[in-house]
């Protein structure tokens, strides 16, 4: 300013006043007030004329409302923006920039060479208000410039002060207050994707000033967002689509790489003016990085937590399972029995509980994995049925069954499906009383079987309905005091219905008992692959061919023998089957559409987690010879069930059962070579790594029961070292982590089965007699 003389100075003064007169101007007086204000700028310049045009957003015309030198009668007609590029103004307010082009609108009857004209944008905050044009020459000083564009931002400002309502400046101001507030980065944009609004916080976030931000256009935007989020492309393919929609509301959760790096949750809403119309969409930025640090501390501590009192527990509940299930001498006492009783109840109760805070840890984390097959919804129900049912005797409560066996197979984790039915009958036993029924029924609906769960209890209150799904919630602790419970199992039931792709929910009323309901989807075409409920006690065999009628006919032959029979109905099926039920043997057929069975057999024999599984080969094609050369039996079509019968025993009869624990805790392990003795198993032991490998290398058991975190050796490093040893079969048994890294590690390392501390003595048993079944039972 001290550049200036002081004629310019008084000037410029003078300039200014004129143009804060426009934001005190009534509407009526407005067209005055901008020629005075534009007068006094062309004389600050020295400049020839010029014009100030308003933005008329309806028409999306420039509207002339000042000119100098006055037209005289012919005035200027107005400019529609989407008009003639070469005109300043209209380049101006399109590209909302300064602009040089021709002059028109103008004084007129100038000459040629004065119709040259530089454009800026008069813009406040994102809108539009008009353009200030003046005659000028491409060599305009810089210095004359930039005073020229500090007077239109002034300029800009007092117009969008004229044309607000009475009072509406100082709820503007209110509202602009209350959104900086805000602890939470927002920011506005219009329906075309350019910013209209941004607040303190966005810009603390982002590193961004307003004026980065606030009249840019979509591109120059999107430009800005590649620099700041980690996946700009992501954060586009996902705030694209929402731009046009006057109803849908998002989050995603972005990274952020400037201004410095933190994790943040971007919800979206539309936003609608009084008329419903679309006026653009807000963006709430909220830091969630503390809270994503908080979770990983708590995954670990859960996951501490749960070794720390899974380890104990399993030594505590085998040897009160050890007490109580063999002959003392002297015999118990009855109060001495009652209350190992009562401390193996609570021990249990314990367990169940840890569970269950481990599966909600889980859910919250999204780290449940779904091992999906096709599975018989009657098999399913019965399986349930089965696993309440000493609960439900002991309380005098029946199980009915309602299950029609021509339902179509569901597609899912056998595993979970069982946890929910169990969950389910489970709570329903417990709020009935002795002499009443609970019914278990499954239909086919629509693309999906439907699965309920009735009983004739209490009842539920209706505005319970929902609430009785959420975490820790007991729809009244006086009611649920006698029964127990922890209050996560209906929460697990709808997160892992929910994770299957179906939904649960409640009918009932006070009195009238409750009938719980949710959905599996149906099994895809894709997948031809049923799975008949495994008995833990019966050896399972795979039975692999393309005719039904033949599947029926062997199932009817090995089930009379007391075989467990799964079946599959092609090459691929029964390769996904094998790795999942891991059968005592697989009859296969050889002739199959998609491939044939001297291509499963390859298959099986590269996969360390089938090929050391017994095949028979059924066929009429006469490939016997072939068959032997791959070292597996052959069975010619057609055959009696005697001769089926005598291959299969042949095949697996009498395996050994001699098992090797390895675990380096000294409560555990004791208890756990006692409960595999009573099991009928000969059971070798080893407290280190280093010990247990000399065992393995001079006994070669037949099965190593092994925990992975041993001092010396560790356990992965044990399961690399046994796979030279492919007859020697490995199940870990853990308090490993919950997040499925260790059990996806060890399976991939070998392991046959995962099992995680602690285990009920009779699962353990039943899971190793499954892998060395008893002779007899072939």
């Amino acid at each position: 300013m001290s550049e200036i003389r002081e004629p310019a100075y008084r000037r410029l003064l003078s300039a200014a006043a004129a143009i804060e007169a426009v934001g005190r101007a009534p509407a009526d007086r407005l067209r005055q007030a901008l020629e005075r204000a534009l007068a006094e700028v062309l004389a600050v310049l020295g400049l020839a004329g010029g014009a100030v045009l308003l933005f008329s957003p309806q028409l999306r015309e420039l509207v002339p409302a000042a000119e100098l030198p006055r037209p005289g009668a012919r005035r200027a007609e107005p400019l529609v923006l989407d008009g003639s590029a070469a005109l300043a103004a209209v380049r101006a307010a399109q590209l909302r920039a300064p602009a040089w082009g021709d002059a028109w609108p103008g004084p007129a009857g100038a000459a040629a060479d004065e119709r040259s004209a530089l454009a800026l944008p008069l813009i406040s905050g994102a809108r539009l208000l008009g353009v200030l044009q003046v005659l000028a020459v491409p060599t305009l000083p810089a210095g004359e410039q930039q005073l020229l564009a500090d007077l239109a931002e002034m300029l800009a400002s007092r117009i969008a002060s004229a044309q607000q309502p009475a009072g509406s400046q100082l709820e503007q101001e209110r509202t602009r207050a209350l959104v900086d507030a805000s602890n939470d980065a927002i920011v506005m944009l219009d329906p075309r994707g350019a910013a209209t609004m941004i607040n303190r916080r966005a810009k603390y976030f982002f590193g961004l000033a307003e004026r980065d931000v606030i009249g840019r256009s979509p591109e120059q935007l999107r430009a800005m967002f590649r620099l700041i989020f980690e996946d700009s492309r992501a954060f586009e393919a996902w705030i694209t689509p929402l731009l046009a929609s006057a109803e849908e509301r998002a989050v995603i959760e972005l990274n952020v790489i400037r201004a410095e790096p933190r994790l943040l949750q971007c919800f979206s809403a539309p936003v609608l003016g009084s008329d419903d119309r679309l006026l653009g969409r807000m963006l709430v930025f909220r830091d969630i990085t503390r809270e994503r640090e908080v979770e990983r501390m708590k995954t670990d501590f859960v996951s501490i937590v749960s070794h720390e009192l899974r380890t104990p527990l399993t030594s505590i509940r085998g040897s009160l399972q050890l007490v109580l299930g063999r002959p003392q001498q002297p015999a118990l006492a009855d109060r001495t029995r009652e209350l190992l009783e009562i401390s193996l109840k609570n021990s249990e109760r314990l367990i169940r509980l840890i569970n269950d805070i481990l599966d909600i840890s889980k859910i919250e984390q999204g780290s449940i994995q779904l091992r999906r097959v096709s599975l018989d919804p009657a098999d399913l129900c019965r399986a349930a049925a089965q696993e309440v049912e000493s609960i439900a005797a002991s309380r005098g409560i029946g199980i009915v069954v309602l299950a029609p066996g021509d339902l179509p197979p569901v597609s899912t984790d056998r595993d979970r499906a069982l946890q929910i039915l169990t969950n389910l009958l489970s709570n329903a036993i417990k709020f009935s009383e002795p002499g009443q029924q609970v019914e278990l029924s499954a239909r086919k609906g629509s693309g999906a079987i439907y699965f309920a769960v009735r009983d004739h209890g209490r009842g539920i209150a209706p505005e319970d309905h929902v609430r009785i799904f959420e975490k820790f919630h007991q729809i009244d602790s006086s009611l649920t005091r006698n029964v127990g419970g922890t209050g996560l199992g209906l929460a697990i039931c709808k997160a892992l219905v929910e994770e299957h792709g179906g939904r649960i929910w409640l009918d009932s009323a006070l009195g009238q008992g409750a009938t719980f309901t949710f959905t599996l989807p149906l099994a895809d075409q894709s997948e031809p692959i049923v799975a008949s409920r495994v008995d833990p006690n019966l050896p399972v065999v795979l039975v692999v061919d393309d005719s039904a009628a033949t599947r029926q006919i062997l199932r009817g032959m090995l089930e009379s023998a007391g075989y467990q029979v799964a079946e599959a109905d092609g090459g691929a099926a029964a390769l996904q089957l094998a790795r999942f039920l891991q059968p005592k043997l697989i009859a296969l057929d050889i002739m199959m559409p998609d491939l044939d069975g001297f291509d499963v057999l390859q298959v099986l024999r590269s996969d360390t987690l089938t090929r050391d599984l017994p095949v028979l080969l059924i066929s009429a094609s006469g490939e016997h010879e072939r068959g032997a050369a791959l070292g597996v039996a052959y069975l010619a079509k057609p055959f009696t069930t005697a001769e089926l019968l005598g291959q299969v025993r042949r095949l697996i009869g009498s395996p050994g059962r001699r098992v090797l624990v390895m675990d380096d805790d000294y409560h555990v392990r004791p208890t756990l070579v006692r409960l595999l003795r009573r099991g009928g198993f000969d059971v070798l032991e080893a407290g280190d790594g280093r010990s247990g490998l000399e065992l393995i290398e001079r006994e070669r058991p037949d099965l190593v029961l092994l925990d992975v975190r041993m001092p010396d050796v560790d356990g992965y490093e044990i399961l690399r070292r046994l796979r030279q040893l492919p007859q020697v079969r490995v199940v870990v048994l853990t308090a490993g982590d919950e997040q499925g890294d260790d059990e996806a590690r060890a399976l991939a390392a070998g392991a046959v089965r995962y099992l995680r501390k602690p285990i009920a003595s009779d699962e353990l048993v039943a899971e190793l007699e499954r892998l060395l079944p008893e002779p007899s039972l072939a």
